[in-house]
């Protein structure tokens, strides 16, 4: 069943149960969710989003939330994004950092490799994980007075998929890549208004979901149909 998004209180206290990181002075937990939506934004689901034949669009985010004694806001992150079973006619465009997680330049764009496509820094041409930059959205810190955000949890990556007629599942993921000393990478939560900052590992205080994007088997859609109709003749 798709898992909805849950009020940030919820969020918050799911979180509490994640494991806390092993890396040096790393305190608290997050999660990297992906999330889909079919509505244009309206609602969004996470785990896995069933769409029918005839929806061809999907607006996707990368959705942050953490644990109090992680963080008080948002400081950066740095990853690769996949989509992994990609038609061979799907598009990602529309890809942005949703301000103000704007900080330093970077042209996003898209490449292909084979069924996979990767969404990076447009001076990044390797494999997806390979390369030496990534999307990397972030802000600065309170005392610098620049616009920033607190909210907790929040949307730091954006795209929209456009499918082609294939009705294979789509998986996407984000890929963190580099040795957890490089503090670039995973993500970073500001502790102070100064810009101290707490740093979480993808598998060590971060936890990662991806996203799956499936169309219904024929085999589940027929029970479906005739469970309705079933429910129409009894009321009958």
């Amino acid at each position: 069943m798709p898992r909805s998004v849950a009020h940030r209180s919820c969020v918050v206290g799911a979180l509490a149960g994640v494991a806390i990181s092993s890396v040096a002075l790393a305190t608290g937990s997050a999660m990297f969710v992906w999330q889909g939506s079919l509505d244009n934004g309206a609602t969004w689901t996470s785990g896995t989003l069933t769409r029918s034949a005839d929806q061809r669009t999907v607006l996707v985010r990368a959705w942050v939330g953490w644990t109090p004694d992680a963080g008080e806001s948002f400081a950066g992150a740095r990853f690769d994004a996949a989509i992994a079973g990609a038609g061979t006619a799907d598009v990602a465009d529309q890809l942005e950092r949703p301000a103000p997680l704007t900080r330093g330049t970077q042209d996003l764009v898209t490449s292909r490799f084979e069924n996979t496509i990767k969404l990076d820094d447009a001076r990044d041409t390797e494999a997806p994980g390979v390369g030496s930059f990534g999307i990397f959205p972030g802000q600065p810190f309170a005392e610098t007075g620049e616009p920033r955000t607190t909210a907790n949890p929040l949307a730091i990556f954006t795209f929209r998929l456009n499918l082609d007629e294939n009705l294979q599942d789509r998986t996407i993921d984000a890929i963190f890549f580099g040795a957890p000393s490089d503090r670039r990478n995973g993500l970073r939560l500001y502790t102070s208004p100064s810009g101290s900052q707490n740093f979480l590992e993808a598998g060590a205080g971060l936890t990662v979901s991806s996203l799956r994007i499936a169309v219904p088997t024929p085999s589940v859609a027929s029970a479906g149909g005739l469970m309705l109709l079933v429910a129409i003749r009894r009321r009958r």
